[in-house]
């Protein structure tokens, strides 16, 4: 879930959430209060929604490289067949 996902400029230490993940930010759409922002994962996209002044503290910019921080209580995984 997209709002699950938050946003990290540097790997974060120290604390209870494991799941980090290398991305890149390949678009940012600023709302009034939330902003969605397309990640890319080794060629997977992913969307984070963040609240538009969290993103505006990081700064934030297309092409940049970020993490993808998320609990694993909040992964669902799918086998596709091909």
């Amino acid at each position: 879930k997209a709002t699950h996902i938050m946003l990290s400029r540097k790997r974060i230490t120290h604390s209870t959430v494991s799941n980090q993940i290398p991305v890149i930010i390949q678009n940012i759409n600023e709302g009034n209060i939330l902003s969605s922002v397309k990640l890319d994962f080794k060629g997977t996209l992913l969307e984070s929604i963040v609240p538009k002044y969290a993103l505006s503290m990081l700064n934030l910019k297309q092409g940049e490289p970020a993490f993808a921080v998320f609990q694993a209580s909040e992964l669902s995984i799918i086998k596709v067949e091909k």
